[in-house]
């Protein structure tokens, strides 16, 4: 992740849940990376149960629950307070559209493969890679510009909202499913090691 961070010192509770979000969601990214990797060198046939659990969580957790979080919270918060630069959440949320997209192209071509179409594997490949940096260049922005941003202009009940908003159970993202989504990251991050070769790095 970027080394410019928000300062831990300053972290509010929701500035945490996004942090650990980013942690999990480059996790199962570098996770994704290492699989297909392993399995383009030839050796190896793809694991295509645990690609497409990757894609799952990418699915059902970063587009579905975290960036809606993200826009309905933070980004509007901010914009309020900063009605000039509201044009940089309008475009942070056609990143988020853009890479919902980019993941669809990733998936189909994922399930071409798997139906037997070795010729699309280069596709897969290329698609997957494009749609990791995305979303690492875009992690980067966010926390590079947007917390900084957010600690600097946010009044102490803003973050009371937001503090509630992220850290407590809501009817967006309540303690069930958190649940599903730590069990799921948990069989990803578990079943990406025992299947990559020792050594393979999934912390940058």
């Amino acid at each position: 992740m970027p080394e410019s961070t928000p300062d831990r010192t300053r972290m509010t509770p929701a500035v945490r849940s996004i942090m650990v979000d980013h942690l999990n969601i480059a996790c199962v990214l570098n996770c994704l990376r290492l699989m297909v990797d392993h399995a383009g060198d030839g050796k190896v046939p793809p694991d295509y149960s645990m690609l497409f659990f990757a894609l799952s969580y990418m699915e059902r957790f970063a587009d579905t629950i975290h960036h809606p979080k993200e826009e309905r919270f933070l980004f509007e918060t901010i914009a309020r307070r900063r009605p000039d630069i509201a044009r940089v959440f309008d475009w942070l949320h056609r990143e988020h559209i853009d890479g919902q997209a980019k993941l669809a192209r990733v998936r189909n071509a994922l399930s071409a493969c798997h139906k037997g179409d070795a010729s699309v594997w280069p596709l897969f490949r290329q698609e997957s890679d494009e749609y990791i940096a995305m979303q690492f260049e875009h992690m980067m922005r966010e926390e590079s510009e947007i917390l900084p941003l957010a600690l600097d202009v946010l009044t102490l009940e803003d973050w009371r909202t937001l503090n509630h908003a992220f850290h407590h159970e809501d009817p967006l993202f309540g303690r069930q499913r958190q649940r599903e989504f730590e069990n799921l990251f948990a069989f990803i991050m578990d079943g990406c090691y025992s299947r990559v070769p020792a050594g393979g790095d999934i912390s940058s």
